[in-house]
């Protein structure tokens, strides 16, 4: 008979510090950082997380290259939730999303516009808590994905109006302010599936991994950003297909900063811990 730990296929990690530079799954192979279990297999991994303390976040090229291989483990799911939150979108205003007109009241009744905005904000919603479902779950099939989404609409919807108006207080007060917020939150819907925090909390909870290491964050964060913003510069067509793909990406290189916040990392290691919602258990 096999050991227990040949029974839970574990995979030993040295917990020195010094040593995390990333482990091969014994089951399939799959090569990544230090980890609570396999991304690739759901292979469980000995290595203790208890004693870690959290950390500056990696260097760009290793989030990168952590956020490719999440990213391609799990595109046909995350392409799902791009192209229905996609199509939804161009479907209330084609135009009005990419911003090259805006609304005007005397062609359209007031009514209408805030059905609209409504739609968009219930979708924008229901779509974050399907990317961070798939991304912080690999064993999560499409239909589970999307049905988190609807079950986890409500407490994604409260987080995303409560930090979208303290944002924007912030961009009104001379825009640097509102910067330095979108970094301070840009974890939080991380923090609600993974750490089980909630509105407000989540928002703290986010502030905290940022605290003292702001800047190093912001650096991390940018290059993403950057890349959100390039289809406004291309044509209409060609934008819509770099958005498809660029959203769900941004989405799981932010995971990758959040899971490299969470730990202490050395030279291109950081811990990746699956988010997993308990059993019968919802977030409000």
């Amino acid at each position: 008979m096999e050991s227990s730990q040949s029974e839970e296929h574990i995979l030993n990690a040295n917990n020195n510090p010094e040593n995390r530079i990333g482990v091969k799954c014994s089951r399939c192979g799959y090569e990544q950082m230090p980890s609570e279990s396999c991304i690739s297999c759901g292979l469980r991994l000995d290595y203790n997380f208890l004693d870690i303390k959290r950390g500056d976040p990696a260097p760009v090229d290793v989030l990168f290259k952590e956020a490719w291989k999440l990213f391609k483990l799990r595109f046909p799911v995350l392409l799902m939730i791009s192209l229905i939150h996609n199509l939804f979108v161009l479907a209330t205003n084609f135009d009005a999303y990419f911003n090259q007109v805006t609304f005007n009241p005397e062609e359209i009744e007031y009514a209408k516009l805030i059905a609209i905005n409504s739609v968009l904000l219930f979708v924008y919603a229901w779509s974050i808590g399907a990317y961070v479902s798939a991304i912080t779950n690999k064993s999560l099939s499409i239909g589970e994905v999307l049905g988190s989404g609807v079950r986890l609409l409500p407490s994604y919807l409260w987080i995303a109006i409560i930090s979208s108006i303290i944002i924007m207080l912030g961009f009104l007060a001379l825009v640097v302010p509102g910067i330095i917020l979108m970094v301070r939150y840009a974890f939080r819907e991380f923090v609600l599936l993974c750490e089980n925090k909630r509105g407000y909390d989540a928002l703290r909870r986010s502030s905290e991994y940022v605290k003292g290491r702001w800047f190093k964050v912001f650096g991390r964060l940018l290059p993403v950003w950057i890349l959100i913003f390039i289809p406004v510069f291309l044509p209409q067509a060609i934008g819509i297909l770099f958005l498809i793909l660029l959203i769900p990406f941004s989405y799981v290189y932010t995971y990758i900063v959040y899971q490299s916040l969470r730990g202490e990392l050395v030279a291109g290691s950081s811990p990746q811990i699956e988010g997993r919602m308990p059993e019968n258990e919802t977030v409000q």
